[in-house]
């Protein structure tokens, strides 16, 4: 799988905290407004981790890495990278589960209480995301990421994107 495609599960940058650190792995380049707010970030904390994380100023002039793939009609999947995890109840009637062991528990006793899924905090990664998947979210277990892109590969319309 590794020969085949690229994963920056691994991949170390010059990156110091999060938000630099994110932009250095997907541009290769971290903005001056990146640069000058460290610590401060006056704006808002650009890591693509939340609603409020989005902010233009933060994103190199060049595009992200899935920028240049989509521009030189490489093919993209997305599993999660700045994307926000929605998760509800499959019995609309119950509250939000996020901040408790219930997700955990869930996915690992698969007892399909809850609705896992994925929206873009880009819109121009909407066709190439995984949305049954789940963004930076540490209320789900890390497991339940390789589940997810397993699970995605034996869909029969997914194939081209998984490893043969």
């Amino acid at each position: 799988m590794v020969r085949q495609f690229t994963l920056l599960d691994n991949t170390y940058c010059s990156g110091i905290l999060s938000a630099d650190g994110h932009q250095w792995s997907d541009t290769a380049f971290a903005t001056d407004y990146m640069e000058k707010s460290f610590a401060g970030f006056p704006r808002s904390y650009p890591d693509g981790m939340d609603d409020d994380d989005i902010d233009a100023i933060a994103y190199a002039p060049s595009g992200f890495i899935w920028d240049n793939a989509i521009a030189h009609g490489q093919s993209l999947r997305v599993y999660g990278e700045f994307a926000i995890t929605e998760t509800a109840w499959n019995d609309p009637g119950k509250k939000d589960p996020r901040r408790s062991w219930t997700t955990t528990n869930d996915f690992i006793n698969q007892t399909n209480l809850i609705a896992f899924g994925v929206g873009p905090l880009l819109n121009r990664l909407r066709p190439y995301l995984n949305a049954q998947t789940v963004g930076w979210d540490m209320a789900i277990p890390d497991v339940f990421r390789p589940h997810s892109f397993i699970k995605n590969c034996a869909n029969t319309n997914a194939r081209a994107s998984c490893p043969t």
